[in-house]
């Protein structure tokens, strides 16, 4: 029975490349080692009409033990920039054995496929030995989908400190104005940003950043294949995760991107981020998974849970897609680290198909909101409140105006249970929130000062940017 290549511990269908194995030449002298299929014929297009990485191998039938060299190509459209290459370990095939050959330098070539000039460079090569039958393939995918947002914001203009002077009342005074005339108001002017988003239904919703649209007056977006720019509205927005849904109205139905799955990805996997870094439309960066599950601060945001990668992520980037090698969302390109170079994070894409009906339908992230700052009770705690066990979520701070003031919490108490459930971790505190409706009343136990205490909280929706 033939075996299937398994990359990633998961079985890939598309286009496969066969390579017939004998057990040696006796068996079957009937099938000699062949070469003479095009390299068209034999490869495998990750991504179609203007990225490719192809396979091609030198021969399509083999005996076990007989050596086959698979060669990665990259083929670049010559409308394409290529800023980053990271080439990582390649994924182990199942019924081959291998040996991993890389290559130190990208030098390219050129090659016309149907009449265009495209840049060819071998990214990797990769000896084969076959210890039983094996389809080797790889899922096609297209960039089409990328589409680049151009910003207006409107902000004031900045003023010479000898204008500040007319600020003073004095120069309001009517007897003043008679002889110089009406102060002029505050004069405005317009700041254009670039930014990156994609398409995710044939129906014109787009998915980016949000700190790519905020404060943004009017939004426009250029798609491949239209000669004019398409006014876009915000559909939804959430500042915490940084996450927004624009809408186009387009002519026809629209090519959209597929979210993966993230949980599939691990370290080290191929990953491809697209975007207009400085302008530069659909550039493309190739890289691997650093790391996932990272939490950074930029600025006033703080990201609690990244991918990074050393993919190039650059200005212009952000909102972008980062593709998997099937051609799915599996991050949005967020952000970079200015302090070193190759370090770009996205945000995973189970964080944004969590949230993504309720942008789209309520225009928001609604959030259950308590209104607590917590830490966990350890040992020192326990003895100083003379609590019988070192469990629950000790209070150390009240927004103001918030449920929990409302409802009486004060710092120093210890919630024990929330709805009927206990607390032994801040965590746990979390969860149970998470999982109630805006606008139910729970009941929470408490202990304060030595006794138990019983209160009644309603949940409100968490306020932005809190």
């Amino acid at each position: 029975e033939p075996a299937k290549i398994t990359v990633d511990g998961r079985v890939i269908h598309s286009n496969p490349i066969t390579i017939t194995v004998s057990k040696s030449a006796t068996q079957n002298t009937s099938k000699q080692p062949s070469t003479e299929k095009s390299l068209g014929e034999q490869a495998n297009e990750i991504i179609r009409n203007n990225l490719f990485i192809r396979l091609a191998v030198d021969k399509n039938q083999a005996y076990l033990g007989e050596t086959i060299v698979a060669t990665y190509k990259l083929y670049v459209h010559p409308n394409l920039n290529i800023v980053n290459i990271s080439v990582p370990k390649m994924p182990s095939f199942n019924g081959f054995w291998t040996q991993d050959f890389g290559i130190k330098e990208l030098k390219f070539t050129t090659e016309n496929i149907n009449g265009v000039p495209y840049r060819v460079a071998d990214l990797k090569q990769v000896v084969l030995i076959p210890q039983q039958v094996g389809n080797l393939s790889i899922d096609p995918m297209e960039i089409e989908f990328v589409v680049r947002l151009l910003v207006q914001q409107q902000r004031k203009r900045s003023r010479d400190p000898f204008d500040m002077l007319f600020d003073d009342p004095f120069f309001n005074d009517p007897f003043f104005r008679e002889f110089f005339g009406r102060i002029m108001p505050d004069s405005r002017e317009y700041r254009p940003g670039l930014g990156s988003g994609f398409l995710i239904s044939d129906d014109g919703y787009i998915l980016t950043n949000e700190h790519v649209i905020n404060g943004a007056s009017e939004i426009k977006v250029t798609i491949s294949g239209f000669d004019a720019p398409f006014k876009a509205r915000v559909v939804g927005a959430d500042y915490d995760l940084d996450l927004a849904v624009l809408k186009i109205n387009a002519p026809r139905k629209l090519p959209y991107l597929k979210m993966g799955d993230v949980n599939r990805l691990r370290v080290g996997d191929w990953v491809i981020a697209i975007g207009n870094p400085y302008g530069l439309d659909h550039t493309v960066t190739v890289g691997v998974i650093s790391a996932k599950g990272r939490p950074i601060d930029i600025e006033d945001r703080h990201y609690k849970n990244l991918l990074q990668t050393d993919a190039s992520i650059n200005p212009g980037n952000s909102g972008g897609p980062l593709l998997n090698l099937r051609g799915e969302v599996i991050g949005i390109n967020t952000a970079v680290n200015a302090q070193a170079q190759g370090i770009g994070f996205a945000i995973p894409s189970d964080t944004v198909k969590g949230v993504l009906d309720e942008l789209i339908k309520k225009g928001k992230v609604v959030r259950p909101w308590l209104g607590v700052q917590v830490q966990q009770v350890d040992q020192n705690w326990a003895e100083y409140l003379k609590l019988p066990r070192a469990e629950g979520a000790l209070v150390v701070g009240v927004v103001p105006g918030s449920p929990a003031e409302r409802a009486g919490i004060t710092r120093g108490d210890v919630i024990l249970e929330i709805a009927g459930r206990k607390i032994k971790t801040p965590d746990d505190l979390v969860a149970v929130i998470k999982e109630q409706k805006v606008g139910a009343a729970v009941g929470l136990l408490l202990w304060r000062e030595g006794r138990l205490v019983r209160v009644r909280v309603v949940i409100n929706e968490k306020p932005a940017r809190l």
